[in-house]
């Protein structure tokens, strides 16, 4: 399969580099991990601060401004970060502040709705990472072509399954609505864990490639947007499931 455009353009600027200098899988685990819990961090503060901004106005349009902000600096420290590695490292950290804020926001509206939810999928999130990482290791998933035609054929699925959504939701057929929007969910899932198996290849192929360890930023960085997406696709999930069974409660 042809490489991706961020590891092709790692590998024309790669050159020798002494041991020290060099990227490692641990320097890029340590990177991830700093990335995830400031996004975290920050995403525990704004998600502290929303019951506060529903008692007025003013207090929820200021934190809307924040979230619009906050999304459009993570769109551009991400782009920024994956492709200029000379400023991939404050990019990195950046993007993580700033994504933290948008799922501190989207968790803190979750847990109103379904208490706990919250904690639920930062742990199916933690345990897909462990999983695909074990599998990744032992050489039972890799990132090839079979793997890349199984994407695109996800993706187009969800695409399709989603323009379906939208005719059964004027029809008004509440369970079928649900039912195709909890598997399109699925599907992007997959995809998402798929993508995680590629983020591991371009971390492998980094460190093969001898490239330097400001490398090791860019390939965090690209593990930590897979990450995120997980999160928010097994957050949706769980708030579909949780609709379902209030419904049949009723």
């Amino acid at each position: 399969m042809k490489e991706s455009a961020v590891f092709s353009r790692i590998r024309e600027e790669s050159s020798s580099y002494d041991g020290s200098d060099r990227a490692t899988i641990s320097g890029i685990g340590i990177k991830t991990i700093v990335l995830a819990a400031l996004a975290i961090a920050s995403g525990v503060l704004t998600a502290m601060y929303v019951p506060r901004a529903f008692e007025s106005e003013d207090k929820l349009m200021y934190l809307v401004l924040i979230l619009i902000a906050s999304s459009v600096v993570s769109l551009i420290s991400y782009f920024l970060g994956r492709f200029v590695e000379s400023i991939s490292h404050v990019c990195s950290i950046i993007y993580s502040l700033a994504e933290g804020v948008s799922l501190g926001f989207i968790t803190a509206i979750a847990e109103l709705y379904v208490p706990g939810v919250g904690y639920a999928a930062l742990g199916a999130t933690l345990i897909i990472f462990l999983v695909v990482t074990v599998l990744f290791r032992a050489g039972i998933i890799k990132a090839g072509r079979t793997a890349f035609a199984i994407m695109i054929a996800l993706l187009i699925s969800a695409v399709l399954l989603s323009i379906m959504t939208v005719v059964i939701a004027f029809v008004g057929n509440y369970t079928e609505y649900i039912s195709i929007s909890i598997l399109v969910e699925v599907i992007m899932l997959l995809f998402a864990t798929i993508s995680l198996v590629f983020n591991f290849q371009e971390a492998t192929y980094v460190v093969e490639a001898g490239c330097s360890k400001q490398a090791e930023w860019s390939v965090a960085l690209g593990l930590m947007v897979t990450l995120v997406y997980i999160y928010l696709r097994v957050l949706r999930i769980l708030l579909y499931v949780a609709r379902i069974v209030a419904s049949s409660r009723n």
